[in-house]
């Protein structure tokens, strides 16, 4: 039996006028939908995401090929790297660092492949920022290691001689820089960083503690001299085996060790220069004190001036002795430095040429290494995924709206 039009014809007029007759009950379902999805919203734990984003530069046609080959390669490597990112192992290794079952890692990974604009997006989401960021992240430097590795991979099988040849002279660097550095701790002398280095400056320093010595003692005999004008005769001597006398000598000569260190190393007049000067002055001033001290309580008859005298002696006396031994070696070992020097320098060419020569051929055989680049370093996205009210309240809006026309509409028909 045919169906009346009365039956199947729905009446839009009628509906609106429904509509419009309910309109209180309408908005108050839209109301009461959209506070509750505020207020669920509101409530919830929030879930963060971290993302990383890298792109795929663009291939070059330099084999040949066509425009369509170079796009298929270039889709082909965004969907490879997606793979890598959706196996097994990314999975563990995901699964670890957010703190979460292996299986209900696909419920908070998303990678976004979008081949036409050669990206490819990783997201992670967790209910802890940190979690979320720390995942991204070891993903991300998981696929540089892995790309590393199929560099390496490959680079043994196309070019295993060049490969060993880089392996030797990188030993033969470490071996040449291994003796000079030895050289360096033993040497009596501390070598400047110049490639004509001779050792030339122990000899101005040498000269120039030893006419510093010889003042002091001048000036020391002048006065023994004076004294013994008016009959007081002076046996200036420390006791012999004395450990202090030891400590005081090497605590002088390690201060001037480390002046000698930093005018080698940096430019004169500098704040590291600067600072072991003032630490060498202090040292032996603060020598001369307790050795001024020392002389006066235990020799008779030596005042205080007489004391100074003799520190003042003494302490140039070492400087003077210390020079003058580092003035007798700098010769030699300025020559052996250079040799040392110039052994690192030539190994280091070696291992370059042999490097760059191991590069070239991997561009030589065209060996096929995934390129890709990080465009968006892994960052946290600024508002949790599930806190957008204004988003949720207005699918709040919606829904209830609908739902609040469908009970409008049953009411009418009863």
């Amino acid at each position: 039996m045919a169906a009346t039009p009365t039956e199947d014809v729905i009446d839009v007029s009628d509906t609106i006028k429904v509509l419009f007759r309910s309109w209180r009950t309408v908005l108050v379902f839209a109301g009461a939908a959209t506070a509750l999805a505020g207020l669920v919203t509101w409530i919830v734990p929030p879930i963060y995401e971290a993302k990383f984003l890298v792109l795929f530069p663009r291939a070059q046609n330099s084999a040949g090929g066509n425009i369509i080959q170079l796009a298929a390669s270039s889709s082909s490597d965004v969907q490879y790297l997606g793979g890598v990112v959706k196996s097994h192992e990314m999975r563990t290794l995901i699964a670890e660092k957010a703190d979460v079952k292996v299986k209900d890692v696909e419920n908070i990974l998303d990678v976004n492949e979008e081949p036409e604009r050669r990206q490819l997006e990783v997201a992670i989401r967790s209910g802890k920022s940190q979690l979320a960021l720390d995942a991204v992240t070891s993903v991300l430097n998981r696929l540089r290691k892995l790309d590393e590795q199929l560099l390496f991979s490959l680079s043994d099988r196309i070019s295993g001689d060049l490969s060993k040849e880089v392996d030797k002279t990188k030993r033969q660097l470490d071996n040449a820089q291994s003796r000079l550095a030895e050289f360096q701790k033993s040497a009596r002398t501390v070598p400047g960083s110049k490639e004509d280095y001779s050792g030339s400056e122990y000899l101005v320093q040498a000269e120039g503690a030893r006419i510093d010595h010889e003042a002091a003692r001048r000036r020391l005999q002048a006065r023994i001299t004076q004294q013994a004008k008016v009959g007081q005769a002076l046996d200036l001597n420390l006791p012999t085996g004395d450990p202090q006398i030891t400590d005081w000598r090497k605590s002088l000569l390690d201060a001037r060790i480390k002046l000698d260190a930093a005018r080698a190393r940096y430019q004169p007049g500098t704040p590291q220069v600067k600072e072991a000067e003032d630490t060498l002055a202090f040292t032996q001033n603060a020598i001369k004190a307790e050795v001024q001290s020392r002389v006066v309580s235990v020799e008779r008859g030596i005042d205080d001036e007489t004391g100074r005298l003799f520190a003042a002696e003494l302490t140039t006396r070492w400087l003077a002795e210390e020079a003058a031994t580092k003035a007798k070696a700098a010769p030699e070992e300025a020559k052996q430095y250079r040799e040392l020097l110039s052994d690192v320098r030539v190994a280091q060419s070696s291992y370059e040429s042999a490097l760059a020569n191991f590069r070239q051929e991997l561009i030589r055989n065209k060996v096929e290494k995934l390129q890709w680049s990080v465009l968006d370093k892994p960052y946290l996205v600024e508002i949790p995924v599930n806190k957008k009210f204004g988003l949720n309240m207005a699918a709040g809006l919606v829904v209830g709206g609908f739902l609040g026309s469908v009970f409008a509409l049953r009411k009418a028909k009863k």
